[in-house]
């Protein structure tokens, strides 16, 4: 006895003009959230060029699942859970995990504070790249762009606590680690 099953998106109990008003609302939170997911993207992959790309793949990735969306719904947490997925992907396939963001931080431009530079930010790569996968995303959202422990518990589907600890944990090696190092 064959089986019919029909999928239904959200989108197909709205009118045109709800259709339209979601899209209107998508198109505008991507364009309002773009530097501050290719900020939080960059975070991920360490390379601008990179981060943009996804933002880029993030977009179109979201465009394409609009229909799911409801009027009304926070696209925040939306899209930075899909651009978070998109990035990781992204350093994964490209192996980032030995690059570092030297390029983004300025310093003077004396050569000995080139090389402090180097140094110092080679030892927070490596330090930070030992990091259990969760810790280092908790640390890097939380210290690095600026997400309370409450965004980061709704981006990863955890509990508050769960992120704290793990920030807690993050920090406490960072630093056992750095203290070795000096």
């Amino acid at each position: 006895m064959p089986c019919n099953i029909m999928i239904i998106s959200t989108t197909d109990y709205l009118g045109n003009d709800q259709k339209v008003a979601v899209e209107q609302r998508l198109a505008e939170a991507i364009a309002s959230l773009r530097s501050r997911l290719t900020d939080r993207a960059q975070a991920i992959v360490h390379n601008r060029s990179d981060a943009e790309d996804a933002v880029q793949e993030a977009a179109v990735r979201a465009w394409q699942a609009r229909e799911r969306l409801r009027p009304g719904s926070d696209l925040a947490p939306w899209l930075n859970t899909i651009l978070t997925r998109v990035a990781i992907d992204l350093a994964r396939s490209r192996r980032y995990a030995e690059k570092s963001g030297a390029d983004s931080i300025a310093l003077d431009d004396t050569p000995e504070h080139d090389v402090l530079r180097g140094e110092v930010l080679r030892s927070i790569n490596s330090a930070a790249q030992r990091l259990s996968p969760s810790s280092r995303r908790v640390f890097f959202l939380h210290d690095v762009e600026g997400f309370t422990s409450q965004e980061i518990a709704a981006l990863d589907d955890v509990p508050y606590h769960t992120v704290r600890t793990r920030l807690r944990r993050a920090r406490t090696s960072l630093r056992n680690e750095l203290r070795e190092a000096v």
